[in-house]
């Protein structure tokens, strides 16, 4: 069954905008119940959203690396971007010493 161009076009664009949406309630929930263990204060949900950026990559980094360690899970990839978003000075380091052998 082939659908036209312009229906898959809505297709992908309805697909995008539901990832965004369980995107952002799932980011609520994770902030939400930082937010709780810091106080029963509405002011911290905004002291929640900081700790969330701050620590999301190092923690997801965490996961892969231990918690989901296995022969049949290895993504370089993903660890290496991991690394990079929560220390980009050591990836940066790395990129130097990588362009001085390269040829």
């Amino acid at each position: 069954m082939n659908m036209p161009v312009s229906e898959i076009i809505k297709e992908q664009d309805v697909q995008s905008a539901c990832r965004g949406e369980i995107k952002e309630c799932e980011k609520h929930e994770i902030i939400s119940s930082i937010s709780q263990i810091i106080s029963d204060c509405p002011s911290s949900i905004a002291k929640a959203e900081q700790i969330f950026d701050l620590v999301k990559y190092s923690i997801a980094q965490y996961v892969v690396k231990y918690e989901m360690e296995s022969v049949y899970y290895s993504n370089q990839d993903l660890q290496f971007m991991l690394e990079e978003k929560t220390s980009p000075e050591s990836v940066d380091a790395l990129y130097s010493i990588i362009e001085q052998f390269q040829l």
